[in-house]
This record gives structure tokens, C-alpha cells and sequence, in this order.
């Protein structure tokens, strides 16, 4: 026996020895409170580059395919160790066009079980209609749901079953959850199918994934490399991230390099045969580390201080190393352009991370964390753990409130960075100036007025980060004393009044944003001492600068010479500075700059005297990389011809890659210039609404990738035979054939991911796989698209063969498609709910040949539907409402031109009991326009307001036997009614069946007369407009019985004194005349009008006289008269109206003043 025990302790000091070594993670707790990102992986994955795993996504398509015919709820667990490739496979399977019927929800949970998260982030991506998980409601009818759970820790039974249980949704609804997870034991109590276990890869496959990140192909030396290579392979542990990390480290490395690697000491450091083990991959990820740089070494170990999935920003991560004296601050100050990158920690890599810093990191994160008092980083929770020992300390889920004391930081005598960035920040505490050592904090959304003075004596603080800090009143008055200081983020301190009088003193200053501070003032006597500017961003400051010779924004008059001193700027955003005026000499003086952004600022032009000046300011900057002039040349400009010139300032920058002009309304052309811009990829000319010149030389510009541009209207195909083979045009792309007619440029969508897109002229694409290359359905970014193809012309892909491939991306919110020529729709289209969740508006027109419409009622969130010129559409019915309450959301539905449509059956059968329900719950707005065959049946709509145009047969064809029928369906509730027919007003039968109409409008009818029924349809009138577009009419005689009018509008009618009739009108209280051209006196019953209390005549040329019973209108307030042209004076009656408030005469020359 005590031989054994002498075996058995042998073996565990082996074990602990590892897992020193290796500091490998126990397994996380239910108890953890640490909130961590819920969406640290998300579903996008480039499949053409994973390698080793179509097998495995096969068989599990397979198996989910097969059981998804007998279960209406499916569990599969995928399991296997950290990094062997779960999440690829579980991406994979998430992006198959199996799925593309279902609604998609992607959920990473981590180490933190937090069910109300899981719950929250479901619910935040299914469709906006299903509102709660707990609902029975959750998934609309045959709207299936693939739900993917990706990195589950939590082992707690209990916990796991309210999981599941939210997971249900009600019968009808299929739902497939994936998760995966490295513990067997709970894949197995988690699923309700057999769990998938994801085997480790193949020796062969990680030598694949190794010459594939070492471009092993491309080297000459390959065939004596190969050798080798397959020996290192062996040592991944059958891992992919092991491979990746290994195939990075080998690339471009010698022979000699890649036979160190393989015969490195560390892989001796696993004392176990299992090369799949832990400690095995751990190795091969280690040898990594090994390979790097001293000062990268504590970089790469610091970031444990990072939990698993934790999104990190790349420059801040890189201050922080700078604070902790890990490397030092570089020249410049990085790419400005695009400075907001994230990074993820991956819990392998957080594992290594670990290992080689030992005990030096705390996370009250982590249960059964054994690191010692003398560790130098923590992750903290609280506040009552010691300081004493600490270098860096990051708070997260926390309140920093009156708990904290004076002295709460007073142990930290060491302390060189505290982030407080995930924590709830009322005030910071004044011991924060105890902090001698401090070099970064990170402090943003403080909601206290003022920040301790005892910040100033932080003398050795580099970055300081008060961004969003909205309470923040001022800033102390010695804030110069910090000289150390280098990077100071402001932004969004919308509530600073001024900068104290020491700022002049950061003389180190490298970043400085005060973006949206939009009271603040003094900045600019400060600038021209702070010489070290790299960043500078005073965006939307409203009020910077008022005194003499300031930095001009919103209020100053002009920018001042001195700010050439400022010549290490390499960023400067000066946009939405709307009244800065002049760009001096001194501009042109910043050579380093690359970035500028001048957008919105309507003043920076003097006067002409001084374009050319300016031009020779700009064109100076010959490093400038990003030029922004964007919405210069608008309305508010005075000589735009002049200014246009401007923008020659462009000839001379031949470094620049991104150009923005749009939205530049008076911009006629681009100057000749541009062929000497060889290295421009990006041209915004977006919102250039009289843009009709492209010069040519822009064909020379071979870098040329994306022309932002919607002014297809102007420049018509022109401008685009102008681009190179391979620019696209954004967001309007036009499809053309190769030159050699092998396909189309369709392809060179396939890395465009905008906000907006269009495409037209789809009859030149040439193939399917075109548009299967440009993955549409994966450009989540775009949130409207439209398709077009050209009416009558060649196709040589079928439309509905190439519509079924172009699925829009799920997030899309506007949709157009036009020109489509097929007679039925594609699969995906007659079933678009589950495609299009969050669609908002739908246009789809010159259809011609198509026959019926997609069930477009299940659309749970549209609003505005348009149909146009569909012109074999012969019948609307229930199939338009594809299931039960249809078009929830809609708010405006237009049809125009549906030549053939003869038949709107307005309710449906909902499938419950045979009770019939109304096509729409309430439609506020249905327009009908040109739709000359058609007719409603068995009610009117419910739609609030109707226009009728042209549409004869919708106001004319309700038969009298249907009235029975209408009054068995609940009120229509129309309430506005603008009609243009030529059926006489007495045939007007869909005036019986609106009891509750308010407000009628009446355009060009051919027969004003009116029978007794029409009349007491109208008794609840209220207002009343009669226009004719054309010849002047006789006003009809049945005015006057409208006795509910509380206004009229008479446009194009002969006045005269026999209407007396409309005296009775004695509810009026407008009354509008325009356009009465035969009109020589207003008659005298409008003085028996005695409730009006609005006149106006608009147009009326003859009119000479206002009769003088108009003094008895003694409740008018309001009188205009415009456009009069022989009225001489007003009666003298007018005199008697106490009430009157306003009077506008406007285009009467012969009006005679009162006096």
C-alpha cells in the first residue's frame, strides 16, 4: 500500500506541476456575477477558407433534417475541447441555405449563465412583433426558428431546464437549438437528441490549415519544407486554433526556422501521451509566445486581465500597455480613419495568457482564483480587496458611488491604470489624486458637475478618458500642472462651459477630442501652444472660441494664422462647424495632415476674391489621405458657380484614397483633375442632386474601387462606361457584361457591404453562380435594396431563377423590386415572411406578366406597400393575407396602374370557426390610383383615409343587395375621402356604407348633381374641398344643406349672389376660395357666415369689391388675401372685427392700406 501511495503522489505532483505551468482554468460557477459581451462570437464565417469540417456540417444537416420531421423542438448539443473548432462547425451550419426560411438568433453565453440575458438577446433578434419569450405568441404561424447557443458552461440541472423552457414556443413553430459546449456531461443533459461529438482533426487537415495560413504554396522552398511541416502538424493536438497559431508563426520563416519549431523543448513540457490533451494544445500555442519579442510577451500575458469573450478597443488596449511601461508611446498617432477596432479574447488564448503570468492576476470573476496578495493586475467587482500590490486594476460590473471614501484609493501606491469604463460612475472619489503613480484612467460617463480638483496632482497621468460625461460642469482650474498628459478624450461633455486657463500648458498632447462639447469656450488661445497635436476633433462645438483672433466655429468669423504653429496634426475634424469662415494660408502650412473633415461648414468661404487662395491652402497637404467637403455647396451659398472652382483644390493630392463631396447640391461637375488622383479608392458623390459631369480622366484611376453615387437621374449610363473594369458604383450598381461576354461585373459586389444598395440592368447577368458569389443574404449592413431589370430587354438567366438566388439579408428595411417578367414568384418570395422580419417598406412594379402576389400580410413589420403596373393581376384575395392577421403594421397601402385587377375581395376567412375578418385591422392611408376594371367586395376597407383616382368602378359598383352584407361587418371607420371619377355624384353608392366620413374631397367631377340619399350620407360632413383642375363650373345648389361643415374649400367656381343658399352653413368656420377667376365681388351672404373665423382668397384676379355685410363677420380672426390683382380696398366694415388677429395681403397692387 505505501507503495502505491508513494506512486500515486509521484503522479499528482506531476499533475500540479501542469497545471502551474499551464494555470489551467477550473470550471466556472452558477455563483460568477461578472456580466460579460452576450455576443463575443457571432454567426459570420467565410466558408471558402475553413478547412476540415464539411463532413461534420453534413452529417449534422442530415441529422437535424431527419428529426425535424417528427419533433417540433430540437436540442443538439455539439461537444468537444476549447479551440478544436465548435463554433466554425455551429457557423457553418448557421449560414446553410437550409435554414433560410427560419427566423435566425445567434446567443453567446460564456463562463456567466445569465438566463435574463439569453432571454433578452432572443427576443432582441426574432422579429419585432413576437414581444415576449414567456408568450405563447413568440413565433408566428409556420415560422420556424434555428437558435444557436454557442459556449455553454453552466452545469447546474436546475438552471439548465428554465433554459429549455423558455426555449418552447407554441405548436405551429419548429425550433431547432444548437449549442455547444466542452463538457460531455452537460451537452447530454441539455439535448433531447443525441449529443454530436466533434472529433479532433486529422494530422493531414492541420498540415492543410498550416500551409494555409503560412501561404505555404507560394514559396519555392516548399517540397523541402514539407517534410518538416507534417511533423509540426502532428504536434497541434488535432486543434485548428493550434494550427492557425502555428501556420501564422511559420509564415515567411526559413528552413532552419520551421526545424527549431519542430524541435523546441516546450512540447516536452506535456508529459502526456495525448497529444489532443489541454497541455498539448496549450504547448503549441505557447511556442507562439515563446517566438515573440520580450515587450510583446507582457503584452500578450497582460491581456489576461481580459475574461473570456470580452470585446477589447485595439487603441485602447495599446494605451494601457504604454501606461504599464510595456512599450513605448510611438510618433504618430495612429490610423485616425479607422481607430475603433475590437478584438476578442479567446478563452484558449485567455488560458495561455494565464499560464505565463502565474499569480500576477486577480479575477473576482473566476471561482477558485488562488492568486496570491502579491498579485500585480486584478480584475475586481468590489471595492474592499487590498490595493497595496496592484499595477493595474479594472473594474466591471460595478457602482462607484458615495460608497467610495475619501481614502479609498489611498493604498494604491502603485497603481499605474484604472479603467472604470464598465462601471456606473456618480462621482470619482477625491483620494483619486493619491494615485502618484497613475499613467491611464479611463473614467467615462461621470455624472457628477465638477471632477476633484485632486486629479491635477496625477503628474505622471498619459491618457485620460472622460468621454459621455454629461453631468461634468468644469474641469479644474490647474489641469495645465499634468503635463504628462498625452491623450484626453472630452467628447460628448456636453455641460463644459469652459477649458481652464492652464489647458495651454499640456504641451505633450498628442489626442485631443472635444467633439459634441457644444457649450464649451477658451479652446482656442490654448491650441496654439500645444504643438504635439496628432488628433485633433472639434466637431459640432458650437461655441468655441468667441474672442479675437479664436479658432472659428459656429460663432467666430474666421480661423487664425497661428494654426499653422499646430504642424504635427495628422487628424483634424472640423465638421458641423456651420459658420467658420476662411481657410488662410496658414492651413495649407499642416504638410503632416491626413485627415481633414470640413463637412458642413457653409462659411468657410469669404468671397471669390479668396478661392484661390484657398485652393493653394488645401492643395498644399500633400499627405492628406481622407478629404471631407461634404454639403458645402447648398442654398446657403451665395455665388455657387464661383465656389464650384473650390474643389480644384483636389489637382495636387495625389496620396489621397477617400474622397467625400456628396450632398453638395449645386455641384454641376468634377474637375478635369481627377486622373491625377492614382491613388483614390473611394468617391462619394451621393446627394450631388445637379451633378452631370464625370471628366473622363476618371478612367484612369485604377484604384478606383467604390463611387458612391444616386444620380443616375442626371448622368444617366454615361458615368459609369467612364469607371474602370473593376469600381463599383454605390449605392447604384449598374450589371454589365464582360468585354469578352463570359459573365458580368455582377462579382464585384462580393466585398460591398453598404447601408443602401441598388441594382439595375439584372438582364446582363450571365449566370446564377454571379449572383451566388456576392453572398447578398450575408450583407447584413444593408438596410434598403433595390432590383431592377430593364423592361423588354434580352435576359440570359431567367428572372425567377435569378430572383431565387438574390435573398436579401434579414435585416433589410426598405425593398424595391421593378421590372421583374416572370409570371410567378420564387420560393423564397412566396413564403417571405421569415426572409424579411424587419421589412418596413415594399415596392414592387412593371411586373407585367406576373398573375398573383406573395402572401405579403405576414410581413410583421411593414408599413407603407406599394403595387404598380402589375398588369396581369386580375384579383386580390385571402392568398394576399397568407395566413391569419395579416399586415399588423401597415400604415399605407398604394396601387397604381393595375390595368387588369377586377376584383378586391376585402375580407378573408381567418380559419377560425369560418369567421371572416377584414383584410386590415386599421390601414390609415389607401390610395388607389388608375385601377379603372376594379371592384370592391363585400365592404369597404378599413382604411382611415381613401384617395380614389381614376378608379370609377371602387366609388360606383356596390350593389344595393350588398347592404346587408356591409352591415354585418363592423365599421369601415373611413374618415377622409379624395376622389377624381368621372361618374356623376348621384351614382356614388360607396357614400351609403360610410356613416362616419368627415372630410371629402371632390377633383373634376363631371356631374355635380346629387340625389337625397347622397345628401343624407354627407349629414356628418365636416369639411368639404371642390377642385377643378381645368374650366371654371357652376357652384352646385346642395351646399347649403351640409349643415355639419365646419369647412369649405372652393377652388376654380364661378361666385355669385343665387348660392345664397350656403348662408345656412352656420357651423362654418373656414372658408377657402382660390382660383374664382370670374369672381368680380365676393357675394353677400358670406357676412351671414357668422361662425367663420378664417377667410382666404387665393387667385382671384378680377375680384374689385369685399362686400361691407363682411363686418358682421364678428368671429373671424384670421383673413388673407393673396394674388388680387384689381382689388382696390377693403369695406370699412372690417373696422367692426375685435376679433380679428391676422390679416396677410400679399400680390394685390392696387390694395389701398387701411388707415
Amino acid at each position: 500500500m505505501a507503495k502505491n501511495m508513494k506512486k500515486m503522489r509521484v503522479q499528482l505532483e506531476k499533475i500540479a506541476k501542469q497545471n502551474k505551468d499551464f494555470n489551467l482554468m477550473p470550471e466556472s460557477s452558477s455563483t460568477v456575477q461578472v456580466l460579460y459581451d452576450d455576443r463575443a462570437t457571432s454567426p459570420n464565417v467565410e466558408e471558402s477558407v475553413i478547412v476540415g469540417r464539411a463532413q461534420d456540417k453534413q452529417r449534422i444537416l442530415f441529422y437535424l433534417s431527419d428529426k425535424i420531421l417528427t419533433q417540433d423542438f430540437i436540442i443538439l448539443a455539439i461537444y468537444g475541447m476549447g479551440g478544436i473548432g465548435k463554433t466554425t462547425l455551429v457557423q457553418l451550419v448557421f449560414s446553410d441555405t437550409k435554414f433560410r426560411e427560419y427566423s435566425l438568433v445567434w446567443v453567446y453565453v460564456s463562463q456567466v449563465f445569465d438566463l435574463n440575458k439569453i432571454e433578452s438577446s432572443i427576443i432582441s433578434q426574432l422579429p419585432k412583433m413576437d414581444l415576449s419569450m414567456s408568450d405563447s405568441e413568440v413565433a408566428p404561424t409556420n415560422r420556424n426558428i434555428l437558435i444557436v447557443l454557442d459556449d455553454l458552461w453552466e452545469n447546474n440541472g436546475f438552471k439548465l431546464d428554465k433554459l429549455k423552457l423558455k426555449l418552447k414556443v407554441r405548436t405551429g413553430a419548429k425550433v431547432i437549438v444548437i449549442v455547444t459546449t466542452r463538457d460531455e456531461d452537460i451537452a447530454r443533459r441539455f439535448s433531447n437528441v443525441e449529443p454530436y461529438k466533434l472529433e479532433p482533426l486529422t494530422d493531414g487537415i492541420c498540415w492543410n490549415i498550416i500551409k494555409q495560413k503560412s501561404a505555404f504554396e507560394d514559396r519555392g522552398d516548399k517540397e523541402r519544407l514539407e517534410q518538416t511541416g507534417r511533423e509540426i502538424a502532428r504536434k497541434c493536438g488535432s486543434v485548428a486554433l493550434a494550427a492557425q497559431s502555428l501556420g501564422y508563426l511559420l509564415h515567411s520563416k526559413r528552413l532552419d526556422e520551421w526545424e527549431s519549431v519542430k524541435d523546441n523543448d516546450i512540447w516536452n513540457e506535456s508529459t502526456l501521451e495525448d497529444a489532443s490533451s489541454p497541455h498539448h494544445v496549450l504547448a503549441s500555442l505557447k511556442l507562439s509566445y515563446v517566438k515573440m519579442q520580450p515587450s510583446l510577451k507582457l503584452c500578450f500575458g497582460y491581456c489576461a486581465i481580459f475574461p473570456k469573450g470580452q470585446k477589447i478597443v485595439k487603441d485602447d488596449l495599446i494605451h494601457q500597455w504604454i501606461s504599464l511601461n510595456f512599450i513605448k508611446p510611438s510618433k504618430t498617432a495612429g490610423d485616425y480613419h479607422d481607430n475603433f477596432i475590437l478584438l476578442t479574447m479567446h478563452d484558449l488564448v485567455h488560458d495561455l495568457a494565464r499560464s505565463v503570468m502565474f499569480d500576477e492576476i486577480q479575477n473576482d470573476g473566476l471561482q477558485g482564483d488562488t492568486s496570491g496578495r502579491n498579485c500585480r493586475y486584478a480584475l475586481r467587482t468590489e471595492f474592499s480587496k487590498p490595493l497595496e500590490t496592484l499595477r493595474a486594476l479594472r473594474f466591471m460590473g460595478c457602482s462607484i458611488d458615495n460608497r467610495l471614501h475619501n481614502d479609498s484609493f489611498s493604498s494604491a501606491k502603485y497603481l499605474r491604470l484604472l479603467d472604470l469604463s464598465e462601471c456606473s460612475i456618480q462621482r470619482l472619489p477625491d483620494s483619486i489624486g493619491q494615485l502618484k503613480q497613475l499613467r491611464y484612467l479611463n473614467a467615462t460617463g461621470v455624472q457628477h458637475e465638477t471632477i476633484p480638483d485632486g486629479i491635477t496632482k496625477l503628474l505622471k497621468l498619459m491618457y485620460l478618458s472622460l468621454r459621455g460625461s454629461s453631468g461634468i460642469q468644469a474641469l479644474p482650474e490647474f489641469m495645465g500642472e499634468m503635463e504628462d498628459l498625452m491623450y484626453l478624450d472630452l467628447s460628448d461633455c456636453s455641460r463644459i462651459i469652459r477649458l481652464p486657463v492652464s489647458f495651454g500648458k499640456l504641451t505633450k498632447l498628442v489626442h485631443l477630442d472635444l467633439s459634441h462639447c457644444t457649450r464649451v469656450r477658451g479652446v482656442s488661445e490654448s491650441l496654439e501652444s500645444l504643438t504635439n497635436v496628432e488628433y485633433l476633433n472639434l466637431s459640432n462645438c458650437k461655441n468655441i472660441g468667441e474672442l479675437p483672433g479664436a479658432l472659428g466655429f459656429k460663432k467666430l468669423e474666421k480661423l487664425p494664422t497661428s494654426f499653422g504653429n499646430l504642424n504635427s496634426l495628422m487628424h483634424f475634424d472640423l465638421s458641423h462647424c456651420l459658420q467658420v469662415k476662411g481657410i488662410p494660408e496658414a492651413l495649407g502650412g499642416l504638410t503632416n495632415l491626413q485627415v481633414l473633415n470640413l463637412s458642413h461648414c457653409y462659411n468657410i468661404f469669404e468671397n471669390d476674391v479668396y478661392i484661390r487662395r484657398k485652393v493653394e491652402a488645401i492643395g498644399n497637404l500633400k499627405k492628406l489621405q481622407y478629404l471631407n467637403l461634404s454639403d458645402l455647396l447648398n442654398k446657403k451659398c451665395h455665388d455657387k458657380s464661383t465656389y464650384v472652382s473650390f474643389f480644384e483644390c483636389i489637382n495636387t493630392l495625389s496620396n489621397l484614397e477617400h474622397l467625400d463631396l456628396s450632398h453638395n447640391e449645386y455641384l454641376r461637375s468634377l474637375p478635369d483633375c481627377f486622373g491625377s488622383l492614382k491613388r483614390l479608392h473611394t468617391l462619394d458623390v451621393s446627394g450631388c442632386s445637379f451633378l452631370d459631369k464625370i471628366p473622363p480622366s476618371i478612367h484612369n484611376i485604377d484604384n478606383l474601387k467604390f463611387l458612391h453615387a444616386d444620380t443616375r437621374i442626371y448622368l444617366g449610363k454615361s458615368m459609369f462606361c467612364l469607371l474602370n473594369e473593376s469600381s463599383v458604383s454605390l449605392p447604384h450598381f449598374v450589371v454589365q457584361a464582360n468585354a469578352n461576354g463570359s459573365g458580368s461585373n455582377l462579382v464585384l459586389l462580393q466585398d460591398v457591404n453598404p447601408p443602401k444598395l441598388e441594382i439595375s440592368s439584372l438582364e446582363n447577368v450571365r449566370s446564377i453562380n454571379e449572383v451566388q458569389i456576392i453572398k447578398l443574404l450575408e450583407k447584413q449592413r444593408i438596410e434598403e435594396l433595390k432590383l431592377e431589370w430593364a423592361k423588354d430587354a434580352v435576359r440570359f438567366v431567367e428572372d425567377i431563377e435569378l430572383l431565387g438566388e438574390i435573398i436579401p439579408p434579414t435585416n433589410l428595411m426598405e425593398f424595391e423590386i421593378h421590372g421583374y417578367n416572370c409570371t410567378k414568384f420564387p420560393a423564397w418570395l412566396m413564403g417571405i415572411a421569415p426572409y424579411l422580419p424587419n421589412l418596413v417598406r415594399l415596392t414592387m412594379m412593371d411586373m407585367p406578366c406576373c398573375i398573383s402576389l406573395p402572401p405579403l400580410g405576414q410581413l410583421p413589420n411593414l408599413k407603407e406597400l406599394t403595387l404598380e403596373k402589375m398588369k396581369s393581376v386580375t384579383k386580390i384575395d385571402g392568398d394576399f393575407c397568407g395566413g391569419r392577421r395579416p399586415f399588423p403594421r401597415l400604415k399605407k397601402f398604394v396601387m397604381r396602374d393595375m390595368e387588369s385587377l377586377q376584383v378586391w375581395n376585402t375580407i378573408y376567412c381567418s380559419g377560425v370557426d369560418g369567421v371572416s375578418e377584414f383584410m386590415f385591422p386599421i390601414l390609415p392611408e389607401l390610395s388607389i390610383f388608375r385601377c379603372t376594371k376594379l371592384r370592391l367586395t363585400p365592404c369597404p376597407l378599413r382604411a382611415e383615409k381613401w384617395n380614389i383616382w381614376g378608379s370609377d368602378g371602387v366609388i360606383s359598383s356596390w350593389e344595393e343587395s350588398a347592404a346587408d352584407i356591409i352591415a354585418s361587418c363592423s365599421s369601415p371607420l373611413v374618415t377622409t375621402l379624395s376622389i377624381n371619377c368621372k361618374v356623376s355624384l348621384h351614382e356614388w353608392r360607396l357614400l351609403h356604407h360610410l356613416p362616419d366620413l368627415k372630410g371629402l374631397i371632390i377633383n373634376d367631377c363631371n356631374d355635380w348633381t346629387i340625389s337625397a340619399e347622397i345628401i343624407r350620407a354627407l349629414s356628418s360632413l365636416e369639411s368639404l374641398t371642390l377642385e377643378r383642375w381645368y374650366n371654371q363650373a357652376q357652384l352646385p345648389n346642395w351646399l347649403g344643406q351640409l349643415v355639419s361643415l365646419k369647412e369649405l374649400k372652393i377652388n376654380r367656381f364661378e361666385m355669385n349672389e343665387s348660392q345664397e343658399d350656403i348662408k345656412h352653413l352656420m357651423s362654418l368656420q373656414k372658408l377657402c376660395l382660390h382660383r374664382c377667376t370670374s369672381m368680380t365681388k365676393l357675394p353677400k351672404w358670406v357676412g351671414d357666415l357668422v361662425s367663420l373665423q378664417k377667410l382666404e382668397i387665393l387667385s382671384c384676379p378680377d375680384l374689385k369689391y369685399l362686400p361691407e355685410s363682411m363686418g358682421c363677420l364678428t368671429s373671424l380672426k384670421k383673413l388673407n388675401i393673396s394674388f388680387c390683382d384689381d382689388i382696390e380696398s377693403l369695406p370699412e366694415g372690417i373696422e367692426k372685427l375685435c376679433k380679428l388677429e391676422y390679416i396677410s395681403m400679399s400680390g394685390c397692387p392696387k390694395l389701398v392700406p387701411i388707415r
